[in-house]
């Protein structure tokens, strides 16, 4: 199986690209995790849109930003 991971913090502009790509993908056993690290736009709103509900994309969202 493969996993993809997608860091995300406002990203509204590209996550439904992102996500389409993996959806138009011919290999079809993957699932994709995108970590939200708080974004303030509607980034969160967007891949959940995209996604769905397609049990094989996971959005983990974080209530606070971290800088690092």
């Amino acid at each position: 199986m493969i996993k993809i991971v997608t860091t995300c913090f406002n990203c509204e502009a590209f996550i439904k690209e992102c996500i389409k790509s993996v959806l138009s993908q011919k290999q079809s056993v993957w699932e994709m995790y995108i970590f939200d690290d708080a974004s303030t736009d509607n980034s969160v709103e967007v891949a959940t849109e995209v996604a769905n509900g397609d049990p094989r994309i996971k959005i983990i969202k974080k209530t606070k930003h971290r800088k690092f």
